[in-house]
């Protein structure tokens, strides 16, 4: 099928809930139903934990997805503090997934990097979910941050990511990961959110992105269920909604290096080779790593990620990071509807500045103290950098635990290959 319809939970439900799940699941004709993160417990519904659970686990839900009537994505946690995505199919045809489970990596009690054989998890997690001539991939909350996880689906063909997220995170931060990850791995994202009480009816915490980039709109809602019809190769680029960021000027007390607009080669030439494209500028007590990214390579996490774990750089202290991404002439409607967005976030998820020079535009980008984009405004021919937020992603919620490291750079890795 080129066209599925998504169904996305907005609201907690419980299994009383069935018979009216039903019914807006055959009036909406919905294909697969996606439930927010953490939306069932183990412990409530009285069965194991992973992995010694999991039969009885799928099990449990495969038979709530026959009495629904569709396909269901559902967000758990188990006594262990897994929180992770189950995946059932009872109706799948030959070649077809019946079930899948995607275990959450970050902002979590207890990851997936930390199971022993993660290299044994990884080849099963990370497999596609085949559903109706779709492949899938399945995302938990703030792991769509970080390009590494979507990165591994989509250098597979992916054509959908579902990101489950259990509560509503701020628009203007949350919408540009997801445009970014439908953007990078050429594919549909959605995203659907526990709302509460307070959210505005008019505006439902989910977001669908076509492989553009562009915003696919919610086709109807019906009692919190947010219904999308999506459709392969279809749709067009649009700009961020949040695109005319207004640029700022760092504190002067604070700004430690002052780049040239529209001509950082000017340090890059007075700095030590480290590696291909990898170069050490020495500053105020620190070391600036300057990674030169090529041209549309920036679009591609494989190809920026593995200048953060560079083997060569181990041995060099105080370390800071600056992406430079340089052109040569950008149409103004592709840096407005891709580009921009996708520099924004390359600041924010590897803790880094950007800058991005080309025959016709320069920019300069930050990660602010709150993980959101920061665009600077030069002052006197200069971009000025707070290097204290440039300290790359081993510094973020991504190595939140130093025992994650080893497998991801396993990740790393896989991503190269």
């Amino acid at each position: 099928m080129n066209q599925i319809k998504i169904g996305c939970i907005t609201r907690r439900v419980f299994e009383k809930d069935t018979a009216s799940i039903k019914q807006i699941v055959k009036d909406c004709k919905i294909d697969l139903l996606v439930f927010p993160e953490g939306h069932d417990s183990t412990a409530n519904l009285k069965l194991k934990s992973l992995p010694e659970g999991e039969l009885d686990i799928v099990k449990y839900e495969t038979n709530w997805s026959k009495q629904i009537g569709c396909a269901m994505i559902v967000g758990m946690k188990d006594r262990r503090n897994n929180v992770f995505n189950v995946f059932v199919n009872p109706y799948a045809k030959k070649g077809e997934t019946k079930s899948h489970i995607y275990i959450k990596h970050t902002m979590t009690g207890h990851s997936a990097f930390e199971w022993e054989n993660y290299n044994e998890l990884y080849e099963r997690m990370f497999q596609p979910i085949l559903f109706q001539g779709w492949r899938i991939g399945m995302t938990i909350c703030y792991d769509s941050n970080f390009p590494i996880f979507s990165r591994i689906y989509g250098k597979q063909g992916i054509d959908l990511i579902v990101n489950s997220t259990g509560s509503n995170a701020k628009k203007s931060k949350w919408l540009k990961y997801h445009k970014v990850r439908s953007i990078e791995n050429h594919c549909i994202s959605v995203v659907t959110m526990l709302c509460d009480e307070n959210t505005d009816k008019s505006n439902w915490p989910t977001y669908c992105f076509n492989s553009k980039g562009g915003i696919i709109e919610i086709e109807k809602c019906v009692d919190g269920v947010i219904v999308y019809k999506i459709e392969k190769d279809k749709g067009i680029a649009e700009e961020d909604p949040y695109c005319n960021q207004k640029e700022s000027i760092n504190k002067k007390e604070n700004v430690e290096l002052r780049i040239p607009v529209g001509n950082v080669n000017r340090l890059i030439e007075k700095s030590n080779s480290v590696d291909k494209n990898i170069y050490c500028y020495q500053t105020n007590h620190q070391n600036v790593i300057f990674c030169l990214v090529k041209g549309n390579e920036i679009l591609k996490p494989e190809k920026v990620l593995p200048f953060f774990y560079n083997k060569k750089l181990d041995t060099i202290k105080n370390k800071c990071f600056v992406i430079v991404n340089q052109h040569k002439h950008i149409s103004d409607k592709y840096f407005g509807t891709q580009l921009d967005t996708v520099l924004k976030v390359r600041a924010v998820e590897n803790l880094c500045a950007v800058v991005f020079e080309s025959d016709d535009l320069c920019r300069c980008y930050q990660c602010t103290n709150h993980k959101e984009s920061q665009v600077i405004k030069p002052k006197g021919g200069y971009f000025g950098l707070e290097l204290k937020r440039t300290h790359g992603p081993k510094h973020t919620g991504l190595h939140e635990n130093k025992q994650w490291t080893p497998n991801i750079e396993f990740l790393v890795e896989m991503l190269k290959k």
